[in-house]
C-alpha cells in the first residue's frame, strides 16, 4: 500500500527528483547544447507551478532523460 502525499508536497517532491536527475545527467554528458537545455529546464522547474509542471515541464524532463547521453 502506497501512501499519497498532500498535493503540494507531492509536487515539491516530484520537482526535487527531476532536478536531481537532471543534475546527474548534466554530469554524464559532454554535449554542451544538451547541458544548456537541461540547465534551462532546471531553471523553469524551480519557478514552476503544479499545473505548468505536470502539463508542460514533466513531459520535457522525461523526454530529455530518455534520450541518453554522449551519442
Amino acid at each position: 500500500k502506497q501512501n499519497w502525499l498532500p498535493p503540494n508536497r507531492q509536487f515539491n517532491k516530484d520537482v526535487f527528483i527531476d532536478i536531481y536527475e537532471l543534475d546527474k545527467a548534466i554530469l554524464r554528458t559532454s554535449d554542451n547544447d544538451m547541458k544548456d537545455k537541461m540547465e534551462t529546464l532546471k531553471s523553469q522547474l524551480k519557478n514552476s507551478s503544479p499545473y505548468g509542471y505536470y502539463s508542460e515541464l514533466k513531459p520535457k524532463v522525461d523526454e530529455i532523460l530518455k534520450q541518453g547521453f554522449d551519442k
